[in-house]
């Protein structure tokens, strides 16, 4: 019998979860952005994704997901400012939107934190704004209806990120999540 040849894998180095949450505040602090995380259990289902066969899903939707959270992030201080001041800064001074964690979350009664809403926005940050270039990029099919749909909610919420986010910050958040 031949004796099977072991072939090493080269090391990645990667950070402790610590370091991450640690490189998520910094972050935070540089640019004076609040995260706020409002959890809502299961009171809401994400409008994505079909049942997953063999996985025990959610008993609303039958889907597999974490909790619900309703998130802002905002510029640190912008909450004071009023309404009609607001509309003359540069860039809008929040951004909210519905974030899920994962399944496993949950099962360990685990919640959110700045670093995993900021890790997602970093890869949502790349995302095309056009709706078939979104489709194109992921390979998708542009004559399926709900593949188009979730083009449209996708390259809309990147427009949304780019917006909010000034190149420079979203170069530092990149390089702070991506060493």
């Amino acid at each position: 019998m031949k004796e099977k040849e072991v072939v090493e894998m080269p090391q990645v180095k990667t950070g402790t979860l610590d370091e991450y949450r640690s490189a998520a505040r910094g972050f935070m602090e540089r640019h004076k952005f609040d995260v706020l995380m409002a959890f809502k259990g299961t009171l809401k289902c994400p409008p994505w994704a079909p049942p997953v066969p063999g996985l025990r899903g959610c008993p609303k939707c039958h889907q597999v997901h974490g909790d619900y959270y309703r998130v802002t992030i905002r510029r640190a201080g912008t909450n004071v400012i009023p309404l009609e001041q607001r509309k003359l800064l540069p860039q809008p001074h929040a951004l909210s939107f519905d974030f899920w964690g994962t399944l496993h979350d949950r099962d360990i009664q685990r919640r959110v934190t700045p670093f995993d809403v900021l890790a997602t926005i970093a890869a949502e940050a790349e995302t095309p704004t056009d709706p078939v270039a979104y489709l194109a990029e992921l390979g998708l099919d542009a004559d399926n209806h709900n593949d188009y749909r979730r083009a449209i909610a996708c390259s809309r919420f990147a427009a949304r990120v780019q917006k909010f986010f000034s190149q420079s910050e979203l170069n530092d958040l990149d390089k702070t999540l991506n060493p």
